[in-house]
């Protein structure tokens, strides 16, 4: 198995090497202020196509166990031009922290399963969820492809004192994992090491964004 940062250039078109969200943001605020919906010279309509998806959320960790009821995923489909096409909260039903993981620089790793969208999403009624269930998420050390994103954007300023992680993800078990996005908590840490794992200690009340996106999968 093997950890790498999610590419996009082939759909983007990019022109460095990788696709940072940071940059993707501004680029769907900017289309959304300019973006009518319409070609203003030739007055025909236009519609995005769906170009990737991304995922951020918030993860409530005790004891190192995520707390369903108390955390969720937020996905987004982007299209071709940066316009945010259809986003939505999405529950978690379950997760289940795995005994292994799945790479050195993983914290902790957990099965997680989702909730169905509601009848009122665009996620039932125009485009269907891209996020597998189940999907697996990971909290680990901040991993230089992460680091070197927010060094070079001057908007990624962090709390005084916060604790971040690097964010990973599998979209299916014993798949390819990726490192994607930052997570970052303000929660004091009671203890450095997990009296469960012996490993370094992931509690806290984790509000995650991403760095890079996710292709779309047909």
């Amino acid at each position: 198995m093997r950890i790498a940062a999610v590419l996009l250039c082939s759909v983007i078109g990019c022109s460095s090497e990788k696709m940072d969200m940071m940059g993707a943001d501004e680029a769907s605020m900017n289309a959304a202020e300019a973006d009518t919906g319409s070609d203003m010279e030739s007055g025909v309509d236009f519609m995005e196509d769906p170009a990737h998806w991304r995922m951020s959320g918030t993860l409530l960790v005790n004891d190192g166990s995520i707390q369903s009821e108390l955390s969720f995923l937020h996905v987004a489909i982007m299209g071709d031009a940066g316009s945010e096409l259809c986003s939505d909260n999405i529950g978690i039903s379950s997760t289940i922290r795995e005994g292994e993981v799945p790479e050195a620089g993983v914290q902790a790793w957990w099965r997680v399963t989702r909730t169905e969208p509601s009848s009122t999403s665009c996620f039932e009624r125009d485009y269907p969820i891209p996020l597998p269930k189940p999907v697996f998420v990971g909290l680990g050390a901040m991993h230089p492809e992460i680091e070197a994103v927010i060094a070079g954007d001057p908007e990624s300023a962090r709390a005084d004192g916060a604790r971040l992680r690097s964010v990973y993800a599998s979209m299916e078990e014993d798949s390819d994992v990726w490192v994607f996005g930052v997570a970052e908590t303000s929660s004091e840490e009671e203890v450095e090491i997990d009296p469960t794992t012996g490993g370094v200690s992931v509690d806290g009340n984790w509000k995650f964004e991403a760095v890079y996106s996710f292709p779309l999968v047909d």
